[in-house]
């Protein structure tokens, strides 16, 4: 299968997952942030959004630049430039179509999603019991639905609840435990429901999973409607800064075998694909004010490119292969 987004049907890459090219990236600053002009635009533009509200890609920037944002060093930074209809994008999926072998037409659009809402319902009623799970991105297409969950200098799986002292935790919406443990069931049965689990599992049986990586999973294997797919893809994704010293590099390494073991073993990978992606970045922004640093989101929005992605160092894992 040939993925693409942003490509007219019949288009080729003009480079393979296995060889870098940068069009930009000898091109001259296009903005105060160092943010670099592209001198190619996508022959298309595929349909985006944000949360689930359709929107041009520039619109979709001047949301994500209301969120709140620190560094220039957060995920959701060079996130939002790779979602971007462009050769970066191709290239991503060009390595998650590699590694998993879909099968599918070629080539493959997708819609593309940042800040993605899947809600917790009774399976029974459909009434929503809880806040949602949001996913960093999601992409749709016909037969193929990756959720992008990004890490960089934010916390990884150490300060993250898992399931059972979720469960215990006082919340601050009110929820008491009858409810929480009805959004456990929502989240497995979205699971079960794409085939995705190897055998039948219980909140208690996934006590020491962190919560975040269930209802992450939840949320690719929820179909929302016949248009989109039942082959889903959870990928994680960690930036690294070359440029950075080593142990910031250790900071942002991709959580433990160990932890992603104990989840991956209830998963059935005929019907899912867990991916752990590292992804280098060159030539990162300098630190800027944080009053500063939404800006970026509005060059990357106007076709600027503040990142770089060094796809000879890209590595990527599947979860099959991390089982405990």
């Amino acid at each position: 299968m040939r993925i693409y987004v942003g490509r007219r049907r019949g288009d080729a890459l003009d480079s393979g997952p296995m060889k870098r090219k940068h069009p930009i990236e000898n091109a001259p600053r296009g903005c105060a942030s160092g943010a670099r002009p592209e001198t190619e635009r996508p022959a298309t533009e595929p349909v985006c959004g944000f949360g689930r509200d359709r929107m041009p890609y520039g619109s979709v920037m001047e949301c994500m630049a209301r969120t709140p944002v620190y560094s220039v060093r957060t995920s959701s930074l060079p996130l939002a430039q790779l979602m971007r209809p462009s050769k970066d994008l191709d290239r991503l999926l060009d390595y998650v179509e590699t590694i998993c072998d879909v099968e599918g037409p070629t080539p493959e659009p997708f819609e593309r999603y940042l800040e993605y809402p899947v809600w917790p319902r009774d399976s029974a009623t459909g009434l929503v019991l809880g806040k949602p799970s949001m996913s960093d991105a999601m992409l749709l297409g016909a037969h193929v639905r990756i959720a992008l969950e990004a890490k960089w200098t934010e916390p990884h799986y150490g300060p993250y609840q898992t399931v059972g002292t979720w469960l215990e935790a006082p919340s601050p919406d009110g929820l008491g435990i009858a409810r929480k443990r009805a959004v456990l069931e929502a989240w497995i049965d979205e699971v079960r429901a794409a085939g995705a689990l190897r055998r039948d599992v219980s909140a208690a049986s996934l006590s020491d999973i962190p919560y975040q990586l269930l209802h992450r999973t939840a949320s690719v294997c929820h179909h929302a409607g016949a248009e989109y797919a039942k082959k889903p893809i959870l990928c994680y994704i960690v930036f690294r800064d070359t440029d950075a010293s080593q142990a910031e590099a250790d900071a942002t390494a991709i959580f433990e075998d160990s932890i992603l073991g104990r989840w991956t073993s209830w998963l059935d990978f005929s019907a899912i694909e867990v991916l752990l992606v590292s992804v280098p970045i060159v030539g990162c922004p300098e630190p800027m004010p944080t009053t500063q640093v939404a800006r970026l989101f509005i060059d990357i929005g106007k076709g600027l490119s503040p990142y770089r992605f060094d796809w000879d160092g890209i590595a990527m894992r599947r979860g099959a292969d991390h089982r405990v």
